[in-house]
């Protein structure tokens, strides 16, 4: 969390903003990343989106992964009429942290 905080409050730096990825947002991407996969077979037992987004021990290089994504899935939201054009990824990883899904 130290990084999302410390991010809003320094100039723009280069790269995507930091964001907050605990265990919540991992679960959260981990059952979107099974659903996916099992609908295009390319994870039918949803084994690597086990893997790609345990709970918890992630590495620089995914939590680059994670930013790199959250940022693309924003710019892709903002496109639709069903989101806010311009919006930030934090947005949107607020939006799955306070999601409910069954």
């Amino acid at each position: 969390m130290f990084l999302y905080f410390a991010g809003k409050t320094v100039q723009p730096a280069k790269g995507p903003e930091p964001l907050i990825l605990d265990q919540r947002l991992a679960q959260r991407l981990r059952i979107l990343v099974q659903v996916v996969g099992r609908e295009t077979g390319h994870d039918p037992d949803g084994s690597v989106a086990a893997w790609v987004w345990r709970d918890a021990d992630w590495s620089p290089h995914r939590y680059g992964v994670y930013l790199s994504f959250m940022e693309a899935a924003a710019r892709q939201a903002a496109a639709t009429d069903g989101w806010p054009s311009g919006a930030s990824p934090d947005l949107l990883e607020y939006a799955l942290f306070s999601t409910t899904w069954t």
